[in-house]
């Protein structure tokens, strides 16, 4: 009986022991899920490049103010020039979804630029821009339109453009013909309300 009840014994500390060795094990790992969900971005586009400006949205989980974007020209050895977001968009289309947009201004034509999106200390996205060439050639707007739910972001693209515009309140865009190929896609990036902390 008293071999028994010391098996019994046994067989609870090792019970308790793989239990709590096991909540070590996950509350890190459940933590960690969360960090990489915050962090984790997605559908960076570059778009509405001009000769001197240019805009750069993406999509992400989380509304803080953590976010930055570093953009310097390719070939200079200066100092990145930083940006924090202040356009957020509460995304109606996914579970706490954020859109941010960067608008980028007075750049040099027909240059390259590396663009970094960071949170807090983390890099998460690089890539590179080309700014327009000064045109000699300028031809009058012949205007392309459309109907989409009120403050959508339509995306325009062809095989070398990208621009996103956003409907007014009774759902209509427009955009000039000359800025795409006769052959591009429209789609709806997504559908958006200004985010009330920001500070627009």
């Amino acid at each position: 009986m008293k071999e028994q009840k010391q098996k019994i014994y046994l067989l609870l500390v090792v019970g308790i022991t793989l239990f709590i060795s096991s909540l070590f094990i996950l509350i890190p790992s459940i933590f960690n899920i969360n960090t990489i969900k915050d962090s984790e971005i997605k559908d960076v586009v570059l778009a509405n490049i001009t000769t001197q400006s240019a805009d750069m949205f993406w999509k992400g989980y989380t509304g803080d103010d953590n976010f930055r974007v570093l953009y310097k020209e390719t070939n200079s050895t200066g100092l990145y020039t930083e940006f924090i977001p202040t356009q957020v968009f509460t995304d109606l289309t996914y579970p706490n979804g954020y859109m941010y947009l960067i608008s980028l201004n007075s750049l040099s034509p027909n240059t390259f630029y590396d663009l970094e999106i960071w949170d807090d200390n983390l890099k998460l996205f690089n890539t590179q821009l080309l700014t327009l060439p000064i045109s000699d050639e300028i031809l009058p707007p012949e205007p392309i339109s459309g109907e989409s739910f009120s403050f959508d972001w339509i995306r325009l693209s062809d095989d070398s453009s990208e621009y996103i515009v956003r409907t007014d309140a009774s759902g209509s865009w427009s955009l000039d013909s000359n800025l795409l190929s006769t052959e591009y896609e429209i789609e709806i990036y997504s559908s958006f309300n200004l985010d009330e902390d920001s500070v627009l």
